[in-house]
């Protein structure tokens, strides 16, 4: 995959693009917000993921990465708050 070659700007154009395709695709919204963030795109990143939480709440993944921009950003307050969403959160790794 692009984002492990670290090709991210390569990258950022495809999940761009197939966000525009699939806007109600969880999945594609979460890929582009790890883009963002690999980039240090941070309100970009953060803008990606909303809507994934709003396609799927369930998902405890996306509010960690939401918390680890909080803590980037120096938020620990607002980091500590999204990681216990995530671990509220049930999921395949969080029985």
């Amino acid at each position: 995959m692009l984002t492990r070659a670290q090709k991210l700007n390569e990258a950022l154009a495809i999940f761009t693009d197939l966000s525009k395709q699939y806007p109600s695709e969880r999945m594609v919204q979460m890929l582009l917000g790890q883009v963002y963030t690999g980039l240090g795109k941070l309100p970009e990143a953060r803008a990606a993921f909303e809507p994934a939480i709003e396609l799927d709440g369930s998902t405890p993944r996306v509010y960690t990465f939401l918390g680890n921009i909080a803590l980037l950003k120096v938020d620990y307050g607002k980091a500590r708050e999204l990681f216990k969403a995530s671990l509220s959160k049930k999921g395949p790794h969080n029985p």
